[in-house]
């Protein structure tokens, strides 16, 4: 049990028994173990324990306070950086400095000016923000806000929806969608004109015949896609040469 949870089980106590103040320092001590223990021990001995509740509740928090936890927030905050945006990293950054009972502000100011991104801190240095956190985090959060604004309406600049000078040139795909129709028409009209080489059937062509026999192709020959042949060959004569 931490420390700060101890005292808080102990004043629910106190509330529920209704302990006068000037017992509750003896009676809380009662409760105490181990190196608690042997550090009020020490400080009696010496006649220097605390005589107030009050003063006990400093004294033994600030002993045995989570030091490892308060540590490793200081080692977050020392390494923390700006992911995305200002406003979540300062959300993060605000997390660890809650933990770290004795920050101060011209350290909290530092850490959080190098955790954001070369161009916020650019514009902090250039605007000469003095070393106030609320102040520092306000600016930075408005730059943020102005460079993503900035680069979304760069992106659209660029593309050809937002761009007269590209539009005059080049159409988007669904304005063709009707020269491709009638292509596609005009190959299905063909389609129907040809007759298979193989079946002798109007509608396809021999190299999509789903028929068993195939036809040898002769050599000599060529197709040709006329609907009011009963056949889609013809014969071409050849010529010898005399030798």
């Amino acid at each position: 049990m931490s420390v700060l949870d101890w005292l808080f089980s102990v004043q629910s106590y106190f509330n529920l028994k209704d302990i006068p103040n000037n017992k509750k320092v003896a009676f809380a001590a009662m409760y105490l173990d181990g190196i608690a223990l042997t550090w009020w021990k020490s400080l009696y001995l010496r006649s220097n324990q605390p005589t107030t509740w009050k003063e006990f509740q400093q004294e033994i928090s600030a002993k045995f306070r989570c030091l490892d936890k308060e540590m490793m927030a200081r080692k977050k905050l020392r390494n923390i950086k700006q992911g995305f945006s200002v406003e979540q990293y300062i959300a993060e950054f605000t997390n660890l400095t809650l933990q770290i009972s004795d920050l101060s502000e011209p350290e909290a100011c530092d850490h959080f000016k190098e955790g954001l991104k070369p161009h916020i801190q650019a514009q902090l240095l250039q605007q000469n923000v003095p070393n106030d956190l609320p102040l520092i985090q306000q600016v930075a959060h408005r730059e943020d806000i102005l460079a993503f604004n900035m680069a979304k309406l760069t992106g659209h600049q660029e593309s050809n929806h937002h761009n007269p000078s590209r539009r005059h040139h080049f159409k988007k795909p669904e304005e063709r969608r009707g020269v491709h129709a009638m292509e596609n028409k005009n190959h299905r009209r063909d389609k129907k004109d040809i007759s298979c080489y193989n079946c002798q059937k109007q509608g396809h062509m021999a190299k999509d015949c789903h028929s068993k026999t195939k036809k040898p192709f002769k050599k000599g020959t060529t197709p040709i896609k006329n609907k009011d042949q009963a056949v889609n060959v013809i014969d071409i004569p050849t010529i010898k040469a005399d030798q």
